[in-house]
């Protein structure tokens, strides 16, 4: 399923953040990701959000976080063409936004 939901346009870039409900900075950082989703979405950037929840989804989940060499939460995978083009790890949010428009 997930790599499906990376199919888009050719030079399509999709953001994929990993976070966690109990991750306190993923949930800092949250507000700056749906400004910068809003910002990005009439250039075609998408952004995918994928919720480790303890008790619900770990199992699911789990295996593609370690797939992804998913480690610390918040990590943003960035994807043009269906490629991961760079990783942003923490509450970087201004560090993601340079890499977006680097890529569009």
């Amino acid at each position: 399923e997930f790599e499906e939901s990376l199919a888009g346009e050719a030079g399509a870039v999709t953001v994929a953040m990993f976070s966690s409900p109990v991750c306190g900075p993923c949930r800092l950082v949250e507000p700056k990701i749906v400004e910068m989703q809003e910002e990005f979405s009439s250039a075609g950037v998408r952004m995918l959000k994928l919720n480790l929840t303890p008790g619900r989804n770990i199992k699911a989940l789990k295996p593609l976080f370690s797939e992804l060499a998913v480690r610390i939460l918040p990590t943003f995978l960035v994807y043009k063409d269906g490629e991961v083009q760079r990783r942003v790890f923490g509450a970087k949010h201004e560090k993601l936004r340079e890499v977006i428009n680097g890529l569009i």
